[in-house]
C-alpha cells in the first residue's frame, strides 16, 4: 500500500512539473549532486558534467548510469540504467528527492564541502535531504525581454563573468526587470553557468 501511494503522488506531481530538463540538483550546502566512481557525492560546480534526462519524475542519468538507492542507510550509487526499477525512479516534490522504494537522497551527516557521501535514507524532512532543481536559461533570451538598457547591460555583464555556480549579484529593483514567468520559477534568482547559458535556481513545488 505505501508503494502504491507513494506512486500516486509521484506521478501527479508531475502534472506541475515544467517539460524543461533539470540541469543539476544541489543540496541545501549549496554542493551539487555528481559522481565519484560509481559513488554518488557532492561535488562542487566547476566543470561538471550535467545530469540529463530528469524533469522531475523518472530515472536521473549521468555518464550512461542512473542514481541508484536499493537500501536504506546506504550509499547512493551511480549504477546500469534498468527500465522500470524502482531503485532508480526518482521524485522531485517540495524540495525532497526520493525514489519509489521511498528512500530520500541524504548528504551524509549535514555536512559541507565537495565529496561528501549522499544516502539513502528515511524520509525525515532534515535540512540535509533538502535539495534544488536548476533548469538551463539562455542568457540572449533573456537579455532580450529586459526592457532598461543599462539593466540589461548589468545583468550580460554578471552572466558572462560569473564563476560556474555563482548567483548573479542583482538587486531588487534588477530582478524586477526579468521575465515574471522567470522571477516565479527561480525565486528571484540566477547562477552563472558558462557564459552563455544561465541556471534557474527554483524548485517546482
Amino acid at each position: 500500500m505505501k508503494n502504491n501511494l507513494f506512486a500516486v503522488l509521484l506521478l501527479s506531481s508531475t502534472a506541475l512539473v515544467q517539460a524543461q530538463p533539470v540541469l543539476y540538483l544541489s543540496s541545501s550546502s549549496g554542493y551539487m549532486l555528481h559522481r565519484n566512481g560509481n559513488a554518488a557525492v557532492t561535488a562542487d560546480w566547476r566543470g561538471q558534467t550535467p545530469i540529463n534526462g530528469f524533469s522531475g519524475y523518472g530515472a536521473i542519468r549521468m555518464d550512461n548510469l542512473c542514481l541508484t538507492g536499493r537500501n536504506g542507510n546506504q550509499p547512493l550509487n551511480w549504477e546500469s540504467c534498468r527500465q522500470g526499477d524502482k531503485s532508480q525512479t526518482w521524485g522531485y516534490r517540495n524540495g525532497r528527492l526520493n525514489n519509489e522504494l521511498g528512500w530520500c537522497a541524504d548528504v551524509e551527516g549535514n555536512r559541507r564541502g565537495a565529496g561528501v557521501r549522499v544516502m539513502a535514507w528515511s524520509c525525515s524532512g532534515a535540512v540535509n535531504q533538502t535539495w534544488k532543481v536548476h533548469r538551463p536559461v539562455n542568457l540572449a533570451s533573456v537579455l532580450s525581454q529586459v526592457r532598461d538598457p543599462g539593466t540589461r547591460q548589468t545583468i550580460e555583464n554578471a552572466a558572462r563573468s560569473a564563476r560556474p555556480g555563482q548567483p548573479l549579484p542583482l538587486t531588487p529593483a534588477q530582478l524586477q526587470q526579468l521575465p515574471p514567468g522567470l522571477i516565479q520559477a527561480t525565486g528571484g534568482s540566477l547562477i552563472g553557468l558558462d557564459g552563455a547559458t544561465l541556471i534557474s535556481a527554483g524548485g517546482m513545488n
